[in-house]
C-alpha cells in the first residue's frame, strides 16, 4: 500500500506530464485498435475468399447465348435437360449454379445502395417498385461453397422446393439495420403478380462470388446481394429450354482430371452445345495474391505502429524517471532499498497503463455509437492482451536501468 500512495503521489505532483502521457496512451491505444480491426477483417477475409473458390473449379462459359434459347434455332436434336440432368446428377462433380439478377420490392430505407439498375422501377397499383440485387442459386451454391450466416438459418435443401410463391432468403451482411429475421418481404413478378419473400438469415460478412464475363474485375462481394433459392427440379424434354439454359449459365464444377473435364464437354457437344471451361484458379490468382499482399501491408503498418508507439511511450516514462534520479539516491541514502524504488516506478507505470487503457475503451466504445468505429468485443480483448504484453515489455527497461545505477549515478542525475 505504501508503495501505491508514493507511486500516486509522485504522479500527482507530475500532472501535466502524466495527463499528457496518458492521452498519448490512449489514442494511440485507439489507433491500435483500428489496426486489430483491420488486420482481423482482412484476415477473415482472405479466409472466406479462399473458402468460397477452392481448388480445382471450373466455371462453365457457354457459346450459346440468350438469343439461341429464345429462337431455338441453333437447338436442333439438342436435349439441354440432359446435360442439366448430367451435370446435377453426379456427385464427383459438385455442380452449384448461381446467376445475376433483381428482385422486385417496395421501396425501403437506403434501397439505393442495393439497387441492380436504375433504369427498372414499376409502379404496381400505386405501389411503387425497385429491382433490388440477387443471385438466384441452386442448393449446390449453399453446400460446395460452404456459405454461413452470422445469425438466423441458412438455406436447407428443403427451402429449393419453392411453394405458394414463398421463397425463403438469405441476406447480405449489409442489410442487417433494414430487414430481420423472419420477416416477410412483399415482392412482385414481372407483370405485377405477389411474391413473398421470407428473410431466413444474414451471411457472414466477405462472401464473393465471380460473375460474366470472366475477370479479376467482375468478382463481387455478397454483403449487399440477396441469395434466393432456384426451384429444386429434375427436368425433362417438356421443360422450357430458358429455364434449363438459366441453371446450366455459368454453372461451377469442380474436376479432379482431364478424363472427367473431356467427358464433360463430350456431353454437352451432344444434348446443349459448344462450351468453354475455365478454371477459377487461373482466373483469379492475380485477386488472390492482391489479397495477400494486402494483408501483408497491414500485419507491416500495425507491427511498425507498435513499435514506434512503443518507443514514444518508453521515451517519455525514462525522461521522467530521470528527472528523479537524484530523489532516488535521496531515498537510497535515507535507507529505501533498490527494489523499494523499482517497485514504486513500476506502480506508477501500471496505473499510467490503467487509466490510459480505461480512457481509450471509453473512446472507442462513443466512437462506435457515433459510427466512427466498429465495435467487437473479441476485438478489445486482443487490445487488453496488446496493451498488456505493451506494458510488461516497458516495464522491463526501466527495471534493468535502474537496476544497473549506483547511488554517485542518480545522485549526480546520471
Amino acid at each position: 500500500m505504501i508503495n501505491f500512495k508514493i507511486a500516486f503521489d509522485s504522479l500527482s505532483k507530475k500532472l501535466t506530464f502524466t495527463i499528457l502521457t496518458i492521452l498519448q496512451m490512449a489514442i494511440t491505444f485507439t489507433f491500435l485498435y483500428n489496426f486489430i480491426y483491420i488486420n482481423e477483417e482482412s484476415k477473415s477475409l482472405e479466409e472466406k475468399f479462399n473458402n468460397s473458390f477452392k481448388e480445382n473449379m471450373y466455371i462453365i462459359e457457354p457459346f450459346i447465348d440468350m438469343d439461341d434459347i429464345l429462337s431455338e434455332s441453333n437447338l436442333k436434336n439438342k436435349k439441354l435437360y440432359k446435360f442439366h440432368n448430367y451435370l446435377k446428377e453426379n456427385e464427383f462433380l459438385k455442380s452449384l449454379s448461381s446467376n445475376e439478377g433483381y428482385i422486385l420490392t417496395r421501396e425501403f430505407d437506403g434501397y439505393e445502395k442495393f439497387l441492380y439498375t436504375n433504369n427498372y422501377a414499376p409502379n404496381f397499383n400505386g405501389i411503387q417498385t425497385r429491382a433490388i440485387n440477387a443471385l438466384n442459386i441452386d442448393y449446390g451454391y449453399i453446400k460446395n461453397f460452404d456459405i454461413k450466416t452470422s445469425s438466423g438459418e441458412n438455406l436447407k435443401e428443403k427451402d429449393f422446393n419453392i411453394e405458394n410463391n414463398i421463397y425463403p432468403i438469405l441476406l447480405g451482411d449489409d442489410f442487417k439495420n433494414i430487414f430481420n429475421i423472419g420477416e416477410e418481404i412483399e415482392g412482385f413478378g414481372y407483370y405485377g403478380e405477389k411474391i413473398t419473400y421470407k428473410v431466413k438469415g444474414f451471411l457472414q460478412k466477405g462472401y464473393y462470388d465471380v460473375g460474366l464475363p470472366l475477370n479479376e474485375y467482375n468478382i463481387k462481394s455478397l454483403d449487399k446481394i440477396i441469395l434466393v433459392p432456384f426451384q429444386n427440379r429434375r427436368f425433362n424434354e417438356k421443360s422450357d429450354n430458358f429455364d434449363i439454359y438459366m441453371q446450366i449459365y455459368k454453372s461451377v464444377l469442380t474436376i479432379s482430371n482431364e478424363e472427367e473435364k473431356n467427358e464433360i464437354i463430350k456431353e454437352a457437344n451432344e444434348n446443349f452445345g459448344k462450351i468453354k471451361l475455365t478454371s477459377l484458379d487461373n482466373l483469379l490468382s492475380n485477386y488472390k495474391e492482391g489479397i495477400k499482399l494486402e494483408r501483408t501491408i497491414v500485419g507491416m503498418i500495425f507491427l511498425l505502429v507498435m513499435i514506434v508507439c512503443g518507443i514514444g511511450i518508453i521515451t517519455n516514462i525514462m525522461n521522467s524517471i530521470k528527472l528523479k534520479y537524484k530523489d532516488f539516491g535521496v531515498y537510497l541514502l535515507s535507507g529505501a532499498s533498490k527494489i523499494d524504488i523499482i517497485k514504486t516506478v513500476i506502480l506508477e507505470i501500471i496505473i499510467i497503463f490503467i487509466l490510459a487503457g480505461i480512457f481509450s475503451i471509453t473512446g472507442i466504445f462513443i466512437l462506435s455509437k457515433l459510427g466512427f468505429v466498429t465495435l467487437k468485443i473479441y476485438y478489445l480483448i486482443k487490445l487488453s492482451g496488446y496493451i498488456f504484453i505493451i506494458g510488461l515489455l516497458i516495464i522491463i527497461y526501466p527495471f534493468i536501468k535502474l537496476k544497473r545505477l549506483s547511488i554517485n549515478n542518480l545522485l549526480r542525475g546520471e
